[in-house]
């Protein structure tokens, strides 16, 4: 959903390039900080109606032919109070994040193993920032892949900033709960490597 904001940064709950692309952007530049290629789209899916799914569905499935991505990431708001997302993680004032897996898709049992794998990842690392899984009626694109899931970023009432903080720990534990490697974890492990084997030799 193209529009959705955060009240409290932009004064708005919805407008025609919501705050979320900021938070999607938050989330991508953590994941290549890591050493991951993220893709991040600002294609626009407006208006927002019962065909928006159907937009993002062609965005989606151009960045699976072009890419072929281990994941894809979904990101949206919720619309709720904002006391039930507000969470603290490691001393750090931010959202939390709900999962929220489709059910009226083909991979809906990977998906759902998938968002138990994050909710995992995240409940020993960072406790506090998963809201829970949501088994939502829909499909949502995810039989696009058996690793799709749907984050939803706090609510229209929280601040950008706790959205954005967030995504940055998201981006942690994405690529474990999808068993990847990035590049930086690469080229550390072929550090030690190198140097156990300098010690062998000495």
């Amino acid at each position: 959903h193209s529009d959705e904001s955060y009240g409290p940064t932009s004064g708005k709950a919805s407008e025609e390039k919501g705050d979320i692309y900021n938070v999607a952007h938050a989330l991508g530049e953590a994941l290549k900080d890591l050493g991951f290629n993220a893709i991040v789209s600002d294609n626009s899916h407006l208006p927002r109606d019962g065909e928006a799914y159907l937009r993002s569905r062609r965005t989606a499935f151009d960045l699976v032919k072009k890419y072929q991505p281990a994941t894809i990431i979904d990101v949206h708001r919720d619309a709720v109070p904002a006391k039930i997302y507000r969470t603290e993680v490691n001393g750090q004032e931010m959202t939390k994040v709900r999962l929220v897996v489709g059910r009226q898709n083909q991979n809906r049992d990977a998906n759902l193993e998938y968002a138990k794998r994050i909710k995992a990842y995240a409940d020993r690392d960072y406790p506090g920032l998963i809201e829970g899984i949501f088994d939502a009626r829909g499909n949502y694109n995810q039989d696009l892949s058996p690793r799709a899931i749907l984050l939803e970023f706090g609510t229209h009432t929280t601040p950008e900033e706790h959205a954005k903080a967030a995504a940055q720990i998201m981006a942690k534990v994405l690529p474990a709960a999808a068993g990847l490697t990035g590049a930086r974890d690469n080229a550390q492990t072929g550090r030690r490597e190198q140097a156990e084997q300098r010690k062998q030799q000495a």
